[in-house]
C-alpha cells in the first residue's frame, strides 16, 4: 500500500522553526515534547508531501519537529512523498502516527520519539538503537551519523526475562515499558527464563525472538508481543493490546483499479477456411465471429462483470485479505476492529494487537 521511492540528501531538516517573540516581550519557554503529544485536536487533517505534512503537524501541536532525513530516505521515502490524513478526534502524537504511516514502506515503519522540546522523526529502528548510535538531533551537526549495525553477539543462558529487557532497554535506549500485571496473568512472571545463542542480530529481531521465546506454545491472546507506541516500546500480551485502538488510513486507488473485459469479434480460423474452400457455402468467410457479442443496455458484454461490480470485488477481496491476515474474530462484530472504504482511501480501526498481527502476517516486522 505504500510507495517504495528512491534515497535522497543526507542530514537534518528542522521542519518547524519556532516563532519569535514580540519586540519587548520575553520568549515563550519552549513546550514540552512529552506533554505536547498527548494534546487532543478535535477534526486534525493534514495533506501534501510528507514535508509539508509534518510542517502542519508541527503548527497544530505548537511543537517542534526534527526529522532524521537520512534514516528515513534510507528505507525508500522521499520528502516529497504524498500523504493525506484527517481524523475526527485524535491527539498530535496519534496524528503524527498517521501520516508516518502512510508515507512508510513496506517492511520500514517509521516512529517517533521526544526529546525535551523536540520531535524527533525516524525510523522504528533509529528509535530502538538510538542511544547506542545516538540518532541526529537538534543539536547535532549535520554530517551523516554512524551507520546502525547489528548485535554481534548475544549469549543468553537461562536469563530471568526481567533481566533480558533490561538489557534490551540499555543497548536500545529506547522508551521501553514492560507490563509486567499484564505477563503475569497470561503465566509469564519476572523470573521466567530465557535460553538464546545468537549473532550478528538486530534489536527488533531478538525483541521477536525474545517474545517467541517467553511466548512458548500460548494463543495469541496469552502470548507476548513488542508494539511502538506513542514513541514508547510497549511489551505486553495480545489480551492487553487487544484493548487500545488505533486508527490508520491508506490510500488504495492502485489496488481497486480495474480493466474491464471488453469482447470483440472472436477470432475464428475454421470458419475462414471454409469460406475460401468452397464459394457456394453460405458463410460469411470472415476471420472474425459476432454472433455471440451482444451488449446490455449498460453497455457491457453479457456474461460479464460490469467495471462496477469488477471494482466491488476488488474491494470485496482486499477487505477479506486484511481481514483472514489477522482472523475474523479481531473485527466486528466478534471483535473490535472495523475497515470502512471511502473513496479511495481505506481507513482501519484496530486494536495494538490487530496491527501487530497484520504486519507480521503481511510482511513487515
Amino acid at each position: 500500500m505504500n510507495r517504495t521511492l528512491a534515497c535522497l540528501c543526507v542530514g537534518l531538516l528542522l521542519v518547524a522553526p519556532t516563532g519569535l517573540a514580540a519586540e519587548g516581550e520575553k520568549p515563550s519557554p519552549p513546550v514540552a515534547a512529552a506533554e505536547a503529544v498527548k494534546v487532543s485536536l478535535t477534526s486534525p487533517a493534514v495533506a501534501g508531501t510528507l514535508k509539508d505534512a509534518l510542517d502542519q503537524v508541527s503548527k497544530l501541536g505548537k511543537v517542534r519537529i526534527v526529522v532524521d532525513w537520512e534514516s528515513i530516505h534510507d528505507t525508500g521515502v522521499k520528502d516529497d512523498v504524498r500523504v493525506a490524513v484527517k481524523a475526527p478526534k485524535a491527539t498530535v502524537g496519534q496524528l503524527l502516527e498517521l501520516v508516518l504511516t502512510q508515507a512508510a514502506t513496506k517492511g520500514h515503519p517509521l516512529a517517533y520519539y521526544t526529546e525535551d522540546d523536540a520531535v524527533i522523526v525516524t525510523t522504528q529502528r533509529r528509535v530502538l538503537l538510538r542511544n547506542r548510535v545516538p540518532a541526529a538531533s537538534a543539536r547535532a551537526d549535520a554530517r551523516a551519523p554512524a551507520r546502525i549495525g547489528a548485535l554481534p553477539k548475544v549469549d543468553f543462558q537461562a536469563v530471568p526475562a526481567k533481566d533480558v529487557f533490561r538489557f534490551l532497554q540499555a543497548v536500545s535506549g529506547a522508551n521501553m515499558h514492560v507490563n509486567w500485571k499484564a505477563l503475569e496473568a497470561s503465566g509469564i512472571t519476572q523470573q521466567t527464563e530465557v535460553t538464546l545463542q545468537l549473532r550478528n542480530v538486530t534489536i527488533e529481531r531478538l525483541l521477536d525472538l525474545v517474545t517467541d521465546e517467553i511466548s512458548q506454545n500460548r494463543d495469541k491472546y496469552a502470548r507476548v508481543y513488542w508494539v511502538v507506541d506513542q514513541g514508547v516500546v510497549e511489551i505486553s500480551t495480545g489480551q492487553a493490546l487487544d484493548t487500545t485502538l488505533r486508527t490508520r488510513t491508506f490510500d488504495v486507488a492502485d489496488l481497486l483499479m480495474v480493466a474491464p473485459d471488453f469482447k470483440g469479434p472472436r477470432m475464428d480460423l475454421n470458419k475462414a477456411a471454409v469460406g475460401t474452400d468452397n464459394q457456394n457455402n453460405n458463410t460469411s468467410g470472415g476471420l472474425f465471429d459476432t454472433t455471440n457479442n451482444t451488449s446490455n443496455k449498460n453497455g457491457d458484454s453479457e456474461g460479464t462483470e460490469t467495471t462496477a461490480e469488477l471494482r466491488n470485488r476488488a474491494r470485496d477481496s482486499l477487505i477479506g485479505i486484511l481481514k483472514q491476515s489477522i482472523g475474523e474474530d479481531m473485527w466486528q462484530p466478534q471483535g473490535k476492529g472495523a475497515i470502512v472504504l471511502h473513496g479511495k482511501q481505506l481507513v482501519i480501526s484496530q486494536t495494538l494487537l490487530g496491527w501487530k498481527l497484520m504486519e507480521r502476517s503481511l510482511g513487515g516486522r
